[in-house]
């Protein structure tokens, strides 16, 4: 059997990272690829309708954006918030407004302070319980509850007592 040493990689991960690298590629969640023609869209309408610029100061997940625009989303055959994340990483300077693009599929518009978003959130909604605080952060900022509360919770964790967060705890 003849190897082309070219099409050799050392790991799976870095197979992976070869056809992330592609432009024509799409990578989501659970490692799945699949074939995305970005010459065949206008990305600078996608981009703009976005409306980045409402999200100012925040960190979001690409599932707010995802699930607000729905139809857009159809419209560029978009399959989920995951693959929106890799479409606007792979055309950061297409991007019309300053986004950092975290891990997947989280972004930040302009300068966000997660800890901040966390409290402020927390100072809108108490008293609340722990559970319906990741629902509501989920529905504010589209991070999934679950996310939320394993990893945001420590920012408010001062506010728990007995079940439940309250400002005047």
């Amino acid at each position: 059997m003849n190897y082309n040493e070219k099409l050799l990689h050392p790991s799976e991960r870095a197979f992976e990272a070869r056809l992330d690298d592609q432009r024509y590629t799409l990578i989501k969640y659970g490692r799945k690829v699949r074939y995305y023609n970005m010459d065949e869209y206008d990305l600078d309408v996608l981009f703009a309708e976005l409306q980045l610029e409402a999200y100012q100061g925040l960190e979001i997940s690409t599932a707010k954006l995802f699930n607000t625009h729905r139809e857009l989303m159809e419209e560029y055959d978009i399959m989920d918030e995951y693959e929106l994340h890799n479409l606007m990483k792979k055309n950061e300077d297409k991007l019309p407004y300053p986004v950092t693009l975290g891990r997947m599929p989280l972004i930040s518009i302009g300068e966000a302070d997660r800890e901040q978003q966390v409290v402020q959130l927390l100072y809108r909604i108490a008293p609340v319980d722990f559970y319906g605080y990741g629902n509501a952060y989920e529905e504010e900022y589209g991070v999934k509850s679950e996310t939320v509360l394993a990893n945001f919770a420590q920012y408010i964790d001062r506010y728990y007592n007995n079940g439940t967060y309250s400002i005047d705890y």
